[in-house]
C-alpha cells in the first residue's frame, strides 16, 4: 500500500460495523489537545499524590495550623513582655490620667454596666465603689479579672475582646470609682482592701 492511500485512509471517516438503537459512531481517532489534557492530568495527579500524601508537601489546613501555632507563639511573647512591663506603679500611674479615666468610663460602660451598673453598685456583679473585694483589690488583681473571668460567677474573660489598652483603661475607671457612693450599692462582698494613698 502506498503512502498518499495510508494518508487518505487515516483522513477518511470510517463507520464501525456496529450500532446501538441505530446510532452509529465513527472509527476516529481522539483530538491531540484532548490526549494532551488526559495525559497531563494523570501527571498531576501523580504528582500531587506524591508530593502531598508522601512527600513534603502540606494541605490547606495543615498550613493553617503551623500557621497559627506560630501566631500563638509570637502572641505569648508579647503578652509576656506586656506583663513583664507592668506593675502596680505603672498601672497607678496610668489610672491617675483623666484622659484614661474617661475612656476607661466609656468602655466601662458599653461593657461592664449589666453586671456592675453605671456607678459601680453593682447588680449581678459586686459593689466595685466600696473597699472589699472578692478577687484582690490592687490594680493587677482587677486587670487579671478582667482578663480570665471569674468562669464560676458567670463573669467571662475579656482578654479575646478587650485589648490592653482597653483593660487598662477599664482598671483606671474602676479605681476612679474607688469610695465613691453609687446610689443602690450592693451589698460589700469579700475581704476589705483599702488602697493606699498618694
Amino acid at each position: 500500500m502506498s503512502e498518499e492511500k495510508k494518508q487518505e485512509d487515516k483522513l477518511e471517516d470510517k463507520v464501525l460495523d456496529h450500532n446501538y438503537d441505530g446510532i452509529q459512531e465513527y472509527d476516529n481517532d481522539l483530538p491531540r489537545w484532548w490526549l494532551f489534557l488526559f495525559w497531563g492530568a494523570i501527571i498531576y495527579g501523580i504528582g500531587y499524590f506524591a508530593y502531598f500524601h508522601m512527600g513534603p508537601g502540606k494541605f490547606t489546613s495543615q498550613r493553617l495550623d503551623s500557621e497559627m501555632a506560630s501566631i500563638q507563639k509570637v502572641q505569648k511573647k508579647v503578652a509576656k513582655k506586656v506583663e513583664s512591663q507592668l506593675s502596680e506603679e505603672s498601672l497607678l500611674v496610668f489610672a491617675s490620667a483623666k484622659e484614661n479615666i474617661d475612656s476607661g468610663k466609656a468602655v466601662y460602660e458599653s461593657k461592664c454596666t449589666a453586671c456592675h451598673l453605671s456607678d459601680g453598685g453593682g447588680s449581678i456583679g459586686p459593689n466595685l465603689a466600696d473597699n472589699y473585694w472578692i478577687h484582690g483589690g490592687s490594680l493587677m488583681d482587677i486587670r487579671r479579672v478582667i482578663l480570665d473571668g471569674v468562669p464560676e460567677k458567670g463573669m467571662l474573660s475579656w482578654k479575646a475582646i478587650m485589648n490592653e489598652k482597653e483593660v487598662k483603661e477599664v482598671v483606671a475607671y474602676i479605681h476612679s470609682l474607688r469610695e465613691t457612693t453609687p446610689a443602690t450599692p450592693k451589698a460589700s462582698q469579700g475581704e476589705e482592701f483599702i488602697y493606699p494613698k498618694g
